[in-house]
C-alpha cells in the first residue's frame, strides 16, 4: 500500500518522498484509463526504487533521519496521528530499500544509544516504529530491537529493586546505583 493522497503533506527532510507522493496522487486521481494508470504506477515505483538505491548510503541516511526524528523531530508533533504519519512515511521509503540489513545495523546502533542515554522523545513511537518494521520484514528482523526494550525494562526493574533494598541507607545507595547505571551505559556504548 502506497501513501494516501493528502493536501497537507509535511515534507521536512523528505523531499524525494514528497515528490513520489505528488506523482502517485496525480496519477491515481487522473481521468486516464485503468491500464495507463497501472502502467504509470508500476513505472513510477520502479523508477523511485532505482533512484533510491543508486547511492549505497541511502539506508544509513534513512537511519540517521529516523534517529534525528526520535531525538528531536517528534517534539513539535502534538498528536499521535502526526507521529504515525511521519513513521508511515519512513516505512514507505524503507519498502523501496534493497539494503534493509544495512538499515537494521545502523538503526540498531542508533536505538541502543537513544535507549542508554535516555534521549528518545517518545518510547511509544519507538515501539510503533519497530512494530511497523516487523510487519514489513517479519519477527526475525526485529527480534533484537524488541530485545533491547525488554532489556531496558529489566534493567529498570532491577535498579528499582536495588534502590528499594537499600532504602535505609539512602545516601550511599543512590550514589552507588548512579555509578552502576553510568558504568553499564558506558560499557554498552563501548561494546556497540
Amino acid at each position: 500500500a502506497l501513501p494516501i493522497c493528502s493536501s497537507s503533506s509535511s515534507s521536512r527532510g523528505n523531499g524525494k518522498l514528497h515528490q513520489h507522493q505528488h506523482w502517485w496522487c496525480s496519477v491515481s486521481n487522473g481521468s486516464c484509463g485503468g491500464k495507463i494508470v497501472l502502467d504509470f504506477q508500476l513505472a513510477l515505483k520502479q523508477a523511485f526504487e532505482s533512484f533510491l538505491n543508486k547511492d549505497t548510503r541511502t539506508a544509513q541516511y534513512l537511519s540517521l533521519f529516523v534517529d534525528d526524528m526520535f531525538r528531536k523531530g517528534l517534539k513539535g508533533m502534538s498528536s499521535d496521528i502526526e507521529i504515525d504519519h511521519s513513521l508511515e512515511q519512513v516505512v514507505t521509503v524503507f519498502r523501496f530499500l534493497q539494503d534493509k540489513d544495512v538499515f537494521e545495523n545502523f538503526y540498531k546502533q542508533h536505538l541502543s544509544r537513544r535507549l542508554l542515554t535516555g534521549r528518545s522523545v517518545n518510547d511509544e513511537a519507538e515501539k510503533s516504529m519497530i512494530s511497523k518494521l516487523k510487519s514489513e520484514c517479519g519477527h526475525q528482523y526485529t527480534s533484537k530491537l524488541e530485545g533491547m526494550f525488554q532489556d531496558m525494562k529489566l534493567s529498570e526493574d532491577l535498579l528499582k529493586q536495588y534502590r528499594g533494598s537499600f532504602a535505609g541507607s539512602a545516601g550511599s545507595a543512590a550514589g552507588s546505583s548512579m555509578g552502576l547505571s553510568r558504568l553499564a551505559s558506558s560499557i554498552e556504548l563501548k561494546v556497540s
